[in-house]
C-alpha cells in the first residue's frame, strides 16, 4: 500500500515540476490510482483489498467547492458530493 501512496506523490511531484503545481488536479490523481488498481485487479491473482479517497480543495482565497473521489479495489471512481468516510 505504501507503493500506491508513493506512486501518487511521485506523479503529483513530476506533473507539478513539469508544468505547474496548479495543473495537478485531484481528478488526475484519482485516474492514476484507478488505472493502477484496475491493472492489479485484472492481472493479479489476489487484488488489493483497498479503497482510496482523494480530495481536491481550493487554494487560499478561492471559493471553489472541494471535489471528493472514492476509488474502489477494482479501479472504479465515484464522485462523492458531500463527504467521504
Amino acid at each position: 500500500f505504501n507503493n500506491l501512496r508513493s506512486g501518487g506523490i511521485r506523479f503529483a511531484d513530476t506533473q507539478g515540476y513539469a508544468y505547474s503545481r496548479r495543473d495537478v488536479t485531484g481528478r488526475q490523481l484519482a485516474n492514476v490510482y484507478a488505472q493502477t488498481l484496475g491493472t492489479i485487479f485484472t492481472e493479479q491473482a489476489k487484488p488489493y483489498e483497498v479503497e482510496l479517497c482523494v480530495a481536491e480543495v481550493a487554494h487560499f482565497g478561492e471559493t471553489k467547492a472541494p471535489e471528493l473521489y472514492r476509488i474502489t479495489y477494482d479501479g472504479s471512481i465515484a464522485d462523492e458530493p458531500h463527504f467521504v468516510v
